[in-house]
């Protein structure tokens, strides 16, 4: 959350105030992610991109992208379909 500061709330409720962006944060996370997952599994490492991963986690959470590039919720309508 950022109001102004950004607080990080971890799994065990201990709340942190640092001077990043939540944006900023986010791509941390995202590269450290990525950065295991290439040292436990060598033969992914060209789809382990930054930018692979956050394209993965938006598919996950419900985002497409439009032909411009840019994301979109998916329809209620396509959840009902799986």
């Amino acid at each position: 959350e950022a109001s102004p500061d950004t607080v990080l709330t971890l799994v065990t409720g201990e709340k942190l105030v640092v001077e990043q962006t939540p944006e900023q944060v986010s791509e941390a996370i995202l590269r450290y992610r990525a950065q295991v997952l290439r040292a436990a599994w060598p033969d992914a490492a060209t789809g382990l991109s930054v930018s692979s991963v956050r394209e993965a986690l938006a598919q996950k959470n419900g985002f497409s992208k439009d032909a411009g590039g840019h994301e979109m919720r998916r329809a209620p309508s396509d959840d009902l379909r799986r």
